[in-house]
């Protein structure tokens, strides 16, 4: 109960557990009717299915191809299920296989991060002297190509230089740069990890002072996956961070981002602080980050 993962601090322990079981079972449901039935996802053109759903000749059936995958997927389940038999593990399993077969597994992507990509950055976190700094954080939302075999768009450049000129004003010790493999379909290529590339090799910015948060997928998962990890690395969330992004993504940060997560993900994540220019805003972390997205089996 202790994680925030779940919205229902106010209930009992057992209301707690049914709800959440709910929940997350409806989350196991999402997975397999989008990536084994079709079902439009929240955001068709980067998420769909990767198998063509319905027949050529009579589109009120499914394609001859989804039933043969759905029909030899059973043999799976039916022989793990003889290993493994509680209630839950077939859904459960069939969910994370159509996961896999449809290339869209990204959720664990570099995971340990703190192990990993992120691992110069928590040893920095440690002993940085926040006192120095006007802002703890400078989040940079990833800008994904429209074009196929682009690694780092126009505009993701655009958005690390000027992220990194604020690093170099020391407004903040720390850069988080944000996104998925998400622009165009079934990128190989991760926003984040992009950014972090290029920051380091053309822009000279050491990597230890770059926080990579290579799952977000929209930007209001760019800003709560960017507040999670502040939360998690030990960044002191008493004092605001900066969203450093271009002028349209920006004024949308500043003025009706926070309403759009409430929207689409059932809260805001942060809270909109002052505006400091046409690149830049204030913001607050809010521990309701850490509420999970059933409907988002990529980046939950």
């Amino acid at each position: 109960m202790l994680s925030g993962a779940y919205a229902f601090e106010t209930v009992d322990a057992a209301e707690y557990l049914r709800k959440a079981f709910e929940q997350d079972a409806n989350g196991v449901n999402f997975a397999i009717e989008v990536y084994g039935n079709g079902r439009r996802p929240n955001y068709p053109n980067i998420d769909s299915i990767d198998f063509k759903v319905r027949d050529l000749k009579d589109t009120a059936l499914y394609h001859p191809s989804l039933y043969q995958l759905i029909y030899n997927s059973s043999y799976i389940l039916d022989a793990k299920n003889q290993r493994q038999r509680s209630f839950y593990s077939v859904p459960l399993d069939y969910a994370l296989l159509l996961l896999d077969l449809n290339e869209r597994d990204q959720a664990a992507d570099y995971e340990p991060m703190e192990k990993g990509i992120n691992e110069a950055a928590v040893k920095a976190i440690k002993t940085t002297k926040w006192t120095a700094y006007p802002y703890t954080v400078i989040v940079v939302p990833g800008a994904g190509p429209d074009e196929y075999g682009i690694a780092l768009s126009a505009e993701g450049k655009l958005r690390c230089r000027l992220a990194a000129e604020y690093y170099y004003q020391k407004k903040a010790p720390f850069l988080i740069v944000s996104g998925g493999k998400v622009h165009p379909f079934k990128t190989p290529f991760n926003e984040a990890v992009e950014m972090k590339k290029y920051m380091v090799e053309q822009l000279s910015i050491p990597e230890s002072a770059i926080i990579t948060e290579p799952h977000a997928r929209h930007t209001t998962t760019n800003m709560r996956n960017a507040v999670r990890l502040m939360f998690k690395y030990g960044v002191p969330t008493d004092r605001p961070g900066i969203v450093s992004t271009t002028r349209g993504q920006s004024a949308m940060v500043a003025n009706t981002l926070a309403k759009r997560c409430e929207k689409e993900i059932g809260y805001s994540p942060f809270k909109a602080g002052e505006i400091l220019s046409e690149s830049l805003t204030e913001f607050y972390a809010l521990r309701s980050a850490f509420r999970i997205d059933p409907e988002e089996p990529m980046d939950p």
